[in-house]
């Protein structure tokens, strides 16, 4: 993956949350921007604290650029679901 497809995504008016999907089979899921620092070769992801009362992140993963896979948006991995 390109970093200027990763900055397409997160820099898009409004934010589409976003599924990132690995070679390994992991995937991570983007809701806010602002826990993610792109890099020319890699992506840090930083996971959230629900419990802190200002956004900071607890744990973060340090993802290779090369061995991304795709990008989707989450409305489409996860369509809602219909009662």
């Amino acid at each position: 993956m390109e970093p200027k497809d990763i900055y397409r995504w997160l820099n898009s008016v409004p934010l589409i949350p976003f599924r990132i999907s690995m070679s390994n089979g992991r995937t991570y899921d983007v809701h806010k921007p602002e826990f993610v620092m792109q890099g020319k070769t890699t992506l840090i992801l930083g996971e959230p604290d629900p419990d802190f009362p200002i956004p900071v992140f607890e744990t973060a993963e340090f993802l290779s650029l090369m061995h991304i896979n795709s990008i989707s948006p989450l409305s489409l991995v996860n369509p809602p679901v219909v009662a």
